[in-house]
């Protein structure tokens, strides 16, 4: 499981990673080259969205090590029943070693659902204070054009730039549930 994981890291996650991060370099050298101050709004949540995912991974991490020992033992259970599955038999021991199995089974489950749900709160929560950036341009950038000085379609481009940049930044900060 950790070669496949490791494996599966390196042919998609490394690659989209260069192509992310060179995305996110080229806008934000688009959005500075057009105005510099709805760039700086468009990555004012940056800090935060970073500070609120590598705090929030510690606490999922310690989850998901909690779920991987458990479903190491679920699966050393598991071999150890199959591979002495004579000796199982010999002794009768067949419904007491499935409702061993059915009990760390349940215990996993309720561990991965737990994780998962975490995992569910934190990744959406960091979207969101990603997106008030994204408020911040249309408030300041809606100023601008009410002002007449800018035209609603710079307005409009300069969101969909912000919009191509959120997006690899949400892929980001989804880079540790990868690992898993």
């Amino acid at each position: 499981n950790d070669t496949m994981q490791i494996r599966r890291f390196l042919q998609d996650a490394a690659a989209r990673g260069a192509v992310h991060l060179i995305t996110i370099i080229g806008i934000g050298i688009i959005l500075f080259a057009r105005d510099w101050r709805l760039a700086v709004l468009v990555l004012i949540p940056t800090p935060a969205v970073i500070l609120f995912v590598r705090l929030g991974w510690r606490f999922v991490r310690h989850l998901y090590r909690k779920q991987w020992k458990l479903m190491d033992r679920v699966n050393s259970l598991l071999q150890d029943v199959l591979s002495g599955i004579r000796v199982v038999k010999a002794f009768g021991r067949e419904d007491w070693e499935v409702e061993r199995f059915k009990q760390g089974s349940a215990e996993l489950r309720d561990m991965t659902t737990r994780t998962e749900r975490a995992w569910n709160t934190m990744f959406p929560l960091s979207g969101f204070v990603m997106g008030i950036g994204y408020f911040f341009v249309f408030y300041y950038g809606g100023n601008l054009v009410l002002g007449e000085r800018m035209a609603l379609g710079e307005l409009v481009q300069f969101s969909a730039y912000a919009q191509m940049l959120y997006g690899p930044l949400a892929w980001m900060s989804a880079i540790p549930k990868m690992f898993i």
